[in-house]
């Protein structure tokens, strides 16, 4: 059999190469030159085919590789990508792997418990189309590097002995649309998107399109170790501001959700997290965290869930927030074991004023956990002239700054290190202005924090705030250095508990010593229990749960359960109606429930599922895991 070629009347106006079944080499580098010269011109992997591409491909200026385009309705193809893909008279339209509407999976990987690649690959769904990218990959100038289109599926799983994939001067490296299965296949490992220029499209600057990575109306994407950085703009004169973008990471719709974070293979269930993280089952000597630089916006985020840990975010105009055309709302975030810094080095850079901003993290939700992370700004000289006068980020309201979508409830800040700098302007000494900032806190809950150099620690108005901190009425140990203004400062008409020691305030706010409401021993523990994640991991000791019971109407023990599972409700409350659904919607399980008794869930297969609580008529819900 030979390679098949033909005029295309659909996507091309002259001959392309078909990965249509007809031909016995399914590998570029095995090819002859008409077949070769045929793949410039474009690619078409039918279903059921698969199409390794292991030698450089010079492709021809607007073309593209489709993966699956004839795939409904039977299995996908399948393209491996090994070596490099560019277009030396202009730029192309990249790669483009379309899906099914069906689940990615044949039988749901299970997050919980030890799950490496070959656990997510070998039950996948065949009938999406699928792409792999191998150490060795390299794309270059293409509109969308690799776009995934309703489900069509992207792995890369590079160890960390070999090089990353990369992705060079692409509008959009990483695009997956529209792929709302749920869990998701969408597993990125290892790559790395940069941009030298934006002259190569035509433009001046980096404008709202250029977006390394993008997540649009789709669900549980993850991204492991990846590197997303601008250009210096020293050297090649382009002006990053506000309104010229050049954005690392951005999700949007409603439902869209996606976790950002360190390389790994293999999925963990750690307690000191409140969901399992992704790390290498041959843990190397040193791990390796993803990272977002240089660039006017690290990440932003629209939708349902967003998590980003152990990532190390520098020298961005904001790390994690919202600039002119971008809107950071998402109903719950988690960030852990961040790190966040900013210099100099966007000061020279830009020429228009940006005094509205809120600081390296701006955080627009209904939930948020944040913990473990440094957020550090070191300003060093500011020259008297030029743009390196403009007054940011004096005026920023928070080195992490928190605003409330409608019904938000939990904002949890442990165990960060804020660290401003003192720095001249020419005339005196300038401090950062805020550590943590926000508006309308009611759930606010910080403790075991670190506040360093900065003229207010804590800052937060509008019409409400927390009634007290912490929560849980012990010691919050947090620590003040350097705090020139005042350590706290409560603007709103709420009086304010505060279980510590005496503390610098403004507003004098209600301060009750340590321990001297119920006498509970200081504790910096998270309490994930209580915090609605869909990952979360829980206590599994019946005495871990009723005392997490403390800020919630209901818990419930052991989670990730096997057989059984045990609710507790509050005291005022003796029975309830539990419902268990499945991650797809589908009722599975429901009956009514009393306090304290174990309850059989044995019917239950391994995975994820929605628990829903009726007490009172006031409904709750949470994730439940079952792992056999």
């Amino acid at each position: 059999m030979m390679i098949a070629l033909f005029v295309s009347t659909g996507y091309f106006s002259s001959a392309v190469l078909n990965i249509d079944g007809t031909q016995t080499a399914n590998f570029l580098f095995s090819m002859t030159s008409a077949e070769k010269l045929a793949a410039k011109t474009g690619i078409t992997i039918h279903s059921g085919e698969t199409f390794y591409i292991d030698a450089d491909l010079d492709m021809n200026a607007g073309t593209q590789i489709l993966v699956n385009q004839f795939g409904i309705g039977g299995n996908g193809g399948q393209l491996f990508i090994m070596s490099r893909l560019y277009c030396s008279t202009g730029t192309w339209n990249g790669v483009k792997v379309f899906g099914t509407s069906g689940p990615h999976h044949l039988s749901p990987p299970n997050n919980a418990i030890f799950n490496d690649f070959a656990a997510y690959r070998g039950v996948l769904n065949p009938d999406h189309g699928y792409v792999e990218l191998w150490t060795g990959t390299k794309i270059e100038k293409a509109e969308h590097g690799v776009w995934s289109l309703n489900g069509g599926i992207i792995q890369s799983w590079i160890v960390p002995t070999q090089p990353t994939a990369k992705f060079i001067d692409c509008k959009e490296g990483i695009y997956i649309e529209n792929c709302l299965q749920n869990p998701s296949a969408i597993r990125i490992n290892r790559c790395e998107l940069t941009w030298t220029s934006p002259s190569i499209w035509g433009e001046s600057d980096y404008t709202n399109q250029f977006k390394h990575i993008t997540v649009d109306n789709s669900k549980d994407a993850y991204f492991g170790g990846c590197i997303l950085s601008g250009d210096d703009a020293n050297s090649s004169g382009v002006i990053y501001n506000p309104d010229a973008k050049g954005v690392g990471f951005a999700m949007f719709g409603v439902e869209s959700s996606a976790t950002f974070g360190e390389a790994g293979d293999a999925f963990f269930s750690d307690p000191d997290y409140c969901e399992p993280i992704v790390r290498y089952r041959m843990q190397p000597s040193t791990p390796e965290p993803a990272n977002i630089s240089n660039l006017s916006l690290g990440l932003v985020a629209s939708g349902d869930e967003l998590g980003v840990n152990h990532t190390t975010f520098s020298n961005n105009i904001i790390g994690i927030g919202e600039i002119s055309g971008y809107t950071f709302a998402t109903k719950f975030v988690d960030l852990h074991d961040n790190y966040f810094y900013n210099s100099d080095w966007m000061l020279s850079q830009q020429f228009l004023p940006i005094t509205a901003l809120k600081g390296l993290v701006y955080l627009h939700a209904r939930e948020a956990t944040v913990y473990d992370n440094t957020f550090i700004e070191d300003h060093g000289i500011i020259s008297p002239g030029g743009p390196g006068t403009h007054i940011y980020p004096y005026t920023s309201t928070g080195l992490l700054y928190f605003s409330t979508m409608p019904g938000a409830t939990d904002f949890k800040v442990y165990r960060n290190n804020f660290n401003g700098s003192e720095a001249s302007n020419g005339s005196s000494s300038v401090q950062s202005p805020v550590g943590l900032g926000g508006y309308n806190l009611a759930g606010l809950e910080w403790k075991c924090n670190e506040f360093k150099n900065l003229e207010k620690g804590v800052s937060y108005g509008g019409s409400v705030g927390p009634m007290h901190n912490p929560i849980s009425k012990r010691d919050p140990q947090n620590t003040y250095t350097n705090c020139t203004v005042f350590e706290v400062e409560n603007t709103t008409p709420v009086p304010v508990n505060y279980y510590s020691l005496a503390i610098t305030l403004v507003n004098t706010p209600m301060v009750v010593p340590k321990n001297a409401v119920d006498e509970l021993p200081p504790s910096c523990d998270l309490d994930c229990f209580t915090v609605r994640t869909k990952n979360k991991v829980d206590n599994t000791t019946q005495t871990a749960a009723v005392e997490e019971l403390v800020n919630n109407e209901f818990a419930f023990y052991p989670n990730p359960a096997q057989d059984k599972l045990t609710l507790v409700f509050d005291g005022n409350t003796n029975s309830a109606e539990m419902t268990i659904y499945s991650m797809q919607g589908q009722e599975v399980l429901r009956m009514d429930v009393v306090s304290g008794q174990a309850y059989d869930v044995s019917s239950l297969t391994n995975g994820f599922y929605n628990i829903s609580i009726d007490i009172g008529g006031h409904r709750e819900h949470a994730t439940l895991i079952i792992a056999k």
